[in-house]
């Protein structure tokens, strides 16, 4: 890398040329060794970055240090709290639409037994105003039969006979 700052030192100053990225990581590659391994010794985790159409090895490394394991420790453990606090949510939650199901079958069947009540009720009412109507009507029968003096009883039906007298 010396040789080349070297080379382009050898102008004036002000016609130095900047060194691009490829070109210093070219440069550290070979004073490091090259790629030995899978590895470009000398360039720590920054080595991490090396591969192919990379220029620069001052890129944001992905490998994981003790403190970024210990955070993601703590991540997954405030995690699997979460999970294990939903999954209980979610536990509670069909326990209680459970008893709403219950609940509402429950409320369903008193509906049909109501119901029921009411038609039954609708019917009795009927019964009862076909009975008023069939009284009003053998009410008023005997009261044309008594002011005429005849009585509308079976044809062969002999008062004499009777033991009884009617009242």
């Amino acid at each position: 890398m010396r040789a080349i700052q070297s080379e382009s030192s050898s102008g004036s100053n002000t016609d130095a040329p900047q060194l691009d990225a490829a070109t210093k990581l070219q440069a550290w590659k070979e004073v490091a060794g090259g790629k030995s391994r899978g590895q470009v010794y000398g360039t720590t985790d920054l080595a991490a970055n090396y591969r192919q159409g990379v220029s620069s090895l001052t890129q944001p490394s992905f490998i994981v240090t003790a403190t970024d394991y210990s955070a993601q420790m703590a991540r997954e453990e405030r995690f699997q709290n979460e999970l294990n606090e939903a999954k209980e949510e979610a536990r509670t939650a069909r326990e209680i639409a459970r008893e709403l199901q219950d609940q509402m079958k429950f409320m369903q069947q008193e509906q049909e037994e109501a119901r029921m009540a009411r038609e039954i009720a609708r019917e009795l009412q009927n019964q009862m105003k076909l009975m008023q109507q069939q009284l009003a009507t053998m009410m008023e029968r005997q009261r044309a039969n008594t002011s005429t003096g005849t009585s509308q009883v079976h044809p062969h039906y002999d008062e004499a006979h009777d033991d009884q007298p009617l009242l």
